[in-house]
């Protein structure tokens, strides 16, 4: 049971580990808090919130945070191109379940599977949605809230964490636990390593180069790949 309505509201002092995210710890937030916060900031995406049992995480993304966040998204959604694979980004949707204290601003997100995936965006009712098929997580600093309890009681299969250094993909069990694997769950031609070796190439190619250089991979190497 959520315990968001019976503590005093406090700030923790907000941290930043070098060119990571500014993070600030609020405690004792209950839904109508949260969501008068959210509301507050209107049309400004920023500063990004994450709600757990009362406890809410304001993060201001750095530029490192966002390029990187960028490039996972743009990876996954060239190599589920070139796989012929349906998939609709969703970008920095908040995703809600306030009765059980949860709300989460992933960096990206995404469906493989569903009517959110094969339907025309006339066709959705894009305030009904499921929780997405994969979620991406940039944490440049530590945060400051236990982000796969989170993601794990919105009940998303899927989760990619990048601190900066090492990707890693977990796969929701039946447990409600996340646990690391080797390849994508929607994209199980895409392993860990290849994902890693493939960002590791925007560190020298342009931009451009780089998403040509991604796609034209996809197609010659993952496509005759067993799943």
């Amino acid at each position: 049971m959520s315990t968001t309505t019976s503590r005093t509201p406090e700030v923790r002092p907000p941290r930043r580990d070098g060119p990571g995210e500014r993070r600030i710890l609020l405690t004792g937030i209950g839904p109508e808090l949260y969501e008068a916060i959210a509301a507050s900031r209107g049309d400004d995406p920023t500063p990004r919130l994450a709600w757990l049992d009362g406890d809410l995480e304001l993060m201001s993304p750095s530029p490192e945070h966002d390029d990187l966040a960028e490039l996972l998204s743009d990876l996954v959604k060239m190599v589920a191109d070139a796989l012929g694979l349906d998939c609709r980004p969703l970008r920095t949707t908040t995703w809600r379940r306030l009765g059980l204290g949860r709300s989460k601003e992933a960096d990206a997100c995404f469906f493989f599977t569903g009517p959110a995936a094969t339907l025309g965006r006339g066709q959705l009712d894009l305030k009904a949605l499921p929780p997405p098929d994969l979620a991406i997580e940039v944490e440049i600093s530590p945060p400051e809230v236990d982000v796969e309890q989170l993601y794990a009681g919105l009940g998303v299969p899927e989760l990619w964490r990048h601190d900066g250094e090492r990707l890693r993909i977990l796969h929701l069990g039946p447990d409600g636990r996340y646990a690391a694997h080797d390849r994508s769950r929607h994209i199980p031609r895409l392993r860990v390593d290849d994902a890693m070796a493939q960002l590791a190439k925007a560190d020298t190619l342009p931009s451009r180069a780089w998403r040509s250089e991604v796609g034209r991979w996809a197609r010659e190497e993952l496509a005759d790949r067993p799943d």
